[in-house]
């Protein structure tokens, strides 16, 4: 729930790419495919689903 949560806040408040990478730093991988799947007609269950099928969720890179 918190990939979704946090891809809809990115596209809500018009992030930046930036903000994307920032995300993806911090372990949440598949944010940008997932907050275009917003701009979908398909009904709510039908784009969360496939949206989330297609965003991964890993270990951040240690630096």
């Amino acid at each position: 729930m918190a990939l979704l949560s946090r891809a809809l806040a990115l596209t809500a408040t018009g992030a930046p790419a930036g903000a994307y990478e920032a995300a993806q730093r911090e372990g949440y991988f598949g944010l940008k495919t997932l907050s275009r799947s917003f701009e979908d007609t398909r009904p709510v269950d039908v784009w969360a689903l496939d949206g989330l099928a297609r965003a991964v969720t890993q270990q951040a890179n240690r630096k």
